[in-house]
């Protein structure tokens, strides 16, 4: 079995927000306050972001101790890795948003699991990316991200549960995917365009992120 290396995401690694609008959250924040509901009860993002990071960087390690997650690269599979790397932080960690968010942007919290299906089987369809070019196979990664990202299945930690499911979806196709060596504004820039509908700066980043993995001789 090939070893997965994971990214260690450093730093507050990107926006929970990126200007979006949010319907009733009072499951999620605290009252009268933008800031998530956590188990450490950190009521500022000053104290809850390098705590977040902490706590998704060793469950990042652990998880690759584990060589990874089990799973068919579905729905079900992308809340594992949202559980795995967030279960210290949040109780929801691994569930669906209840919320709408931007609704002119997102699915509705409503039909994010009917979405789910009809991206992952186009997934599947493809074989997962299996067998691509690095050219092409980033192009494919800007848009299924584009994909997930208009599904945004959970409340905050999106990219960062996103970026986990690629890694070990990629290795599992014969390619190394590590964005922890871009910069965090580069990424958060295209991660906007993203939303915008503009894939080309996110595949920029992936074609500096994504290598064949050579084989052994």
């Amino acid at each position: 079995m090939i070893a997965i290396r994971f990214p260690v995401m450093k730093g507050s690694f990107m926006s929970d927000k990126l200007g979006y609008t949010y319907g009733s959250d009072g499951k999620y924040c605290y009252e009268g306050s933008d800031v998530l509901v956590n188990k450490l009860d950190l009521k500022s993002y000053e104290e809850l972001n390098p705590a977040k990071a902490e706590a998704v960087a060793k469950r990042t390690e652990e998880m690759l101790e584990m060589d990874g997650l089990s799973g068919h690269y579905d729905l079900k599979h992308l809340k594992s890795f949202h559980h795995q790397l967030f279960q210290d932080i949040f109780d929801w960690a691994g569930e669906l948003r209840t919320v709408d968010i931007s609704e002119d942007v997102f699915c509705k919290a409503d039909d994010i699991e009917g979405y789910a299906v009809q991206v992952f089987l186009r997934l599947e369809n493809e074989d997962y990316l299996k067998g691509l070019s690095v050219e092409d196979l980033a192009d494919r990664l800007a848009y299924y991200s584009y994909e997930i990202e208009k599904m945004h299945p959970f409340r905050c930690g999106n990219f960062t549960a996103m970026t986990a499911f690629l890694t070990q979806m990629c290795r599992r196709v014969g390619f190394k995917y590590d964005i922890s060596g871009i910069p965090e504004d580069e990424i958060e820039s295209a991660r906007k365009a993203l939303i915008e509908g503009d894939q080309s700066k996110l595949e920029a980043v992936y074609l500096k992120a994504v290598s064949k993995i050579p084989r052994k001789k």
